[in-house]
């Protein structure tokens, strides 16, 4: 899988691409996680975009992650949004109740 992390301001957006299964999960976990450390310790306003629009496949593991993400943006009182024009991964999320967890656009 491809990541791509870019900030502006105080806004991440994880670009993601190929397959979000259990290989490439935990490298996007420890991104998330750095992210997340970082604005702790700014204690800003912030948001993270999920930008899944090149991901082929999304498996239980990637929603686990993006899950935790939630989470941990939830917790430090952030938003989170998931982006994504593929509608093979917009079943995964509508068929996986996701879509109503998440901010998907």
């Amino acid at each position: 899988m491809d990541i791509d992390v870019t900030q502006e301001d105080n806004c991440y957006t994880i670009k993601l691409g190929g397959f979000f299964d259990t290989d490439s999960s935990p490298a996007l976990q420890q991104k998330v996680e750095d992210i997340m450390s970082e604005t702790y310790e700014k204690k800003d306003e912030f948001s993270v975009v999920f930008d899944l629009n090149a991901v082929e496949f999304v498996s239980s593991a990637g929603l686990r992650v993006l899950l935790m993400a939630k989470k941990m943006t939830d917790r430090q009182k952030g938003k989170m949004s998931v982006v994504t024009d593929r509608q093979p991964i917009r079943e995964v999320f509508n068929m996986t109740g996701f879509s109503k967890i998440l901010n998907l656009q």
